[in-house]
């Protein structure tokens, strides 16, 4: 049977369109509030990439009427450069998005809801702009990092200028190399379909065997995930102030998790801690089937009602 998201539309409000003025331009985000208006907890979803408030196949707004519904308030916003934000931006690498901008809409929340505790979740680039934005918002409870790239992006993305331009995890190091030699041992290379399909009309062949020779050049100079840069310097520093925080991974988003878990190895499995990680089965590196969305938004969901009532204890 296909497993749904629970909503219940008849409970629910509709969601209110909003503009925030940020430093980057005017910001469209879209508000969710609890029947009553009585909430303690506001999230905002800070978009990933290039996609919009929405999210990946809805799951955005999925997660926005779920959490609406348990009592948490929402907030989806369109960042520079997304959506129905009439602020532009050129950028288009993982650490595109601006942490002012985030502060902007940090400022709007404690305005509008000052009994509030404030969570920011981003997935990918917006979970990566959150930790930044976190460092300097004291207002920041909790962060969701759902699918978080650690070192890596897409090999088809621009480099980050915020990060070292030599930079290249382990993992990616040993996954490069052997894809490379296993084309070389079964001579892929030989067959003219195997270049077709590779790289048609020869596009990438420099940047491939630039980047080949760049991982064998590290495998042979260096050991160890480096960890310099805004993004790890801005998660290390929220690690140490002891907020929560809950990075969400697919299964089959083997880079990122690998990653992850070189780097953080004190983070511990299970989604009832303050600081934790949790895998989400099956899921990819955008959640992109409806079961893999439904455990997503219940690991999320249980967490902060987790984190809710830890915070009414103390």
């Amino acid at each position: 049977m296909p497993v749904e998201i629970r909503t219940t539309s008849d409970t629910v409000p509709p969601t209110t369109p909003t503009n925030i003025t940020a430093p980057s331009g005017v910001l469209f985000a879209q508000l969710h509030l609890p029947t009553d208006n009585n909430f303690s907890q506001c999230v905002i979803m800070l978009n990933s990439g290039m996609m919009n408030r929405v999210g990946p196949q809805r799951l955005y707004w999925k997660f926005a009427r779920q959490a609406c519904e348990e009592g948490i308030a929402v907030i989806r916003v369109d960042l520079a450069g997304v959506g129905d934000s009439l602020a532009e931006i050129d950028e288009t690498h993982f650490d595109n998005h601006r942490k002012e901008d985030v502060s902007a809409i940090i400022d709007y929340v404690r305005e509008q809801w000052p009994q509030a505790d404030i969570i920011l979740q981003g997935l990918c680039a917006g979970a990566r702009v959150s930790f930044k934005a976190a460092i300097v918002n004291q207002n920041v409870v909790g962060l969701l990092a759902w699918s978080t790239e650690i070192f890596t992006a897409s090999q088809n993305m621009p480099q980050s200028p915020h990060e070292p331009e030599d930079r290249l995890s382990d993992y990616e190091v040993s996954n490069t190399l052997s894809r490379f030699f296993n084309f070389l041992i079964r001579f892929k290379f030989l067959s003219p379909k195997w270049w077709h399909e590779q790289y048609p009309g020869g596009k990438g062949i420099k940047d491939e065997i630039k980047h080949v020779a760049h991982c064998t050049f590290k495998a042979l100079r260096f050991s160890g995930d480096q960890s310099k840069g805004e993004f790890l310097e801005a998660a290390d520093e929220y690690l140490k102030t002891n907020r929560k925080v809950l990075f969400l991974f697919g299964e089959y988003d083997e880079r990122a998790y690998s990653e992850f878990h070189s780097r953080f190895p004190q983070i511990p499995r299970g989604a009832d801690l303050g600081q934790c990680y949790e895998v989400v089965d099956k899921g990819t590196h955008t959640f992109s089937t409806a079961k893999s969305q439904h455990q997503l938004i219940e690991l999320s969901i249980d967490w902060l009602k987790q984190q809710s009532s830890n915070i009414s204890r103390a």
